[in-house]
């Protein structure tokens, strides 16, 4: 590889970084938020969940106007989006010029992703050096956890919150600077108007249905109205559609032969959320904070870095279907495992468990991106980028939250029909579920439930048995959802290599 590839490479892990490290060191700092705003569970909860749905909106806008006016252009928009969101965050007065901050900074984000994975389809023509890029860019997310929650949380506590946008807003300069000068430059079709109505009522669209499914739990009547939002921006994108001769919304790759399942099999690993559940076994069951259980899990995202560098070796020398093949066994394997924890299995276990899966689920991350984008022609590759984060961010919503349903109704009834056999009333016992469900913290949900059932605290909070064995059976229901989602997923990456092989083996 090139020294003007080296750069180019070094920008797409800075604009890729650019999210993780907002995603990473945000979701660590809200309860010092909260105390500064008095704000509610439930406003930690949208605080967190507002920017990547909110994100949704720039998807289609960012990959279409990329494809026109040139992805250099379009990425360096989306970086100063970034930093403007960042710079009203760290000076924000009040939660609602927060969560301002907090859209712009997921609309910029989510901008600079799309801008990352076309330039790294469309900007190496070398079919091996683009695999290595596709590892590179897989491996840009689990390092930037390996410090990154640790970093945010200590800023947050010893310091204070607003360093953690006003680093933020650091990163994604340099994510703008390095965008600017080393993304290739592309030339935009002459002769073409690039419209933004069709590309934004798609990410209307799918915006409304994905908040609609993450509020249906907790607000029908809000999930009812944004569905409703959904059917009316769905019938006005489809006049406008046929209305215009070239819209700028490009969904033709929708009929490149294999691209659907790819696109399909490439959003279902990120619904299981195998992850997550392993951090709240941590904090829940072996009784560890919420920051130290993500710096527990550190040397897991660590492995899940090495395995996206892998990748790319692995898919530049045998191609993407055989890398990701060999990465969803190992994931599917991993979810399996965790029939080795029991009542009395230490800390390790579970590390060991998710350090196996981490490993699968990287590597078969990075081959699932370069067999949904090398189906596309390079000039289509932001079209192709914009699906693909479609589709991962309707995984990343819609598919959590049927996972979620399953999993803490296992822990739900579970919970109730053990915290029942002590003092409290199944009403409250399904609360307490509810309240792990949405991100309370062990300590907050003890303190809560002392105050109705004094002495209760020591009973649920230091290991008593039928506790146990409602964590436990849970954390076993992630695991069955994790093997039975990435061996759906291995099912597809071969329908789909068997419908069209995709542009490997071809000039790009």
């Amino acid at each position: 590889m090139g020294g003007e590839n080296r750069k180019v490479v070094v920008a797409v892990v800075l604009a890729s970084a650019a999210g993780a490290f907002a995603l990473a060191m945000f979701s660590f700092v809200f309860p010092e938020i909260s105390q500064e705003f008095d704000l509610t569970v439930d406003q930690i909860n949208f605080a967190l969940k507002m920017p990547v749905v909110g994100s949704l909106v720039v998807v289609f806008l960012a990959g279409s106007l990329s494809d026109r006016l040139g992805r250099r252009r379009v990425a360096t928009a989306g970086g100063a989006c970034f930093c403007l969101g960042s710079l009203v965050a760290a000076l924000a007065p009040a939660l609602p010029v927060l969560m301002a901050g907090r859209l712009l900074e997921g609309l910029g984000a989510a901008t600079l992703l799309i801008g990352a994975v076309a330039v790294t389809r469309s900007g190496f023509s070398d079919e091996k050096a683009r695999a290595s890029v596709y590892g590179i860019l897989t491996a840009t997310t689990p390092a930037v956890f390996i410090f990154a929650p640790t970093l945010g949380a200590f800023l947050a506590s010893q310091l204070s919150w607003r360093l953690v946008p006003a680093l933020l807003l650091v990163i994604g300069a340099l994510a703008t600077l390095a965008v600017w000068r080393y993304f290739p430059e592309s030339e935009h079709r002459p002769g073409e108007k690039a419209e933004l109505l069709t590309p934004a009522l798609a990410g209307l669209v799918l915006t409304a249905l994905t908040a609609a499914a993450v509020s249906f739990s907790t607000t029908a009547r809000l999930a009812l109205i944004l569905l409703g939002v959904a059917l009316l921006a769905g019938a006005a994108l489809a006049v406008a559609m046929r209305r215009r001769s070239s819209p700028t919304l490009d969904l033709s790759p929708l009929r490149i032969p294999g691209f659907p399942p790819a696109i399909l099999a490439a959003s279902i690993p990120i619904a299981v959320s195998f992850f997550f559940f392993t951090s709240l076994l941590i904090e829940f069951h072996y009784d560890y904070g919420l920051v130290t259980a993500a710096a527990v899990l550190a040397p897991a995202s660590l492995v899940g870095a090495l395995a996206g560098l892998a990748a790319g070796r692995v898919m530049a020398s045998r191609g993407a279907a055989l890398t990701g093949a060999i990465g969803l066994s190992i994931a599917a394997a991993g979810g399996l495992a965790v029939w080795l924890v029991g009542e009395g299995s230490t800390i390790l276990v579970p590390l060991l468990i998710v350090c196996v899966y981490a490993f699968g689920d990287t590597m078969a991350i990075a081959a699932l991106t370069a067999n949904v984008l090398n189906r596309v022609p390079a000039d289509k590759a932001g079209a192709g980028a914009s699906l693909r984060k479609a589709a991962t961010g309707i995984g990343a919503t819609v598919g959590a939250v049927a996972v979620l349903f399953v999993v803490f109704g296992v822990y739900e009834r579970e919970l109730s029909r053990s915290i029942n056999t002590t003092v409290v009333s199944e009403q409250d016992a399904r609360q307490v579920a509810a309240d792990v469900r949405n991100g309370e913290g062990s300590e907050l949900l003890a303190e809560g439930l002392a105050i109705k059932y004094p002495g209760l605290r020591t009973q649920l909070y230091k290991r008593e048995p039928a506790l146990e064995e409602a964590e436990i059976k849970a954390y076993r229901a992630a695991g069955v959802l994790t093997f039975l989602a990435y061996a759906a997923t291995a099912c597809l990456l071969l329908y789909s290599r068997r419908r069209g092989p995709g542009l490997e083996g071809q000039a790009a």
